[in-house]
C-alpha cells in the first residue's frame, strides 16, 4: 500500500514540474513571437503534428 501511495505522488511531482516548465516555455515562446515554431517543435517531441 505505501508503495502505491508513493508512486501516485512521484508521478503528481513530475506531471507538475512537467506542465511548470511547459507554461514557462510556451509564454517564452510568445514574448519572442515564436509560438508556432514552437508548438511545431513540441508536438515533432510529444505527439502528432496535423
Amino acid at each position: 500500500k505505501a508503495n502505491e501511495v508513493l508512486g501516485i505522488r512521484l508521478t503528481t511531482i513530475h506531471n507538475i514540474a512537467f506542465l511548470t516548465r511547459l507554461m514557462q516555455e510556451i509564454r517564452d515562446a510568445i514574448k519572442i513571437n515564436r509560438l508556432l515554431e514552437y508548438s511545431r517543435d513540441f508536438l515533432r517531441i510529444f505527439g502528432t503534428e496535423k
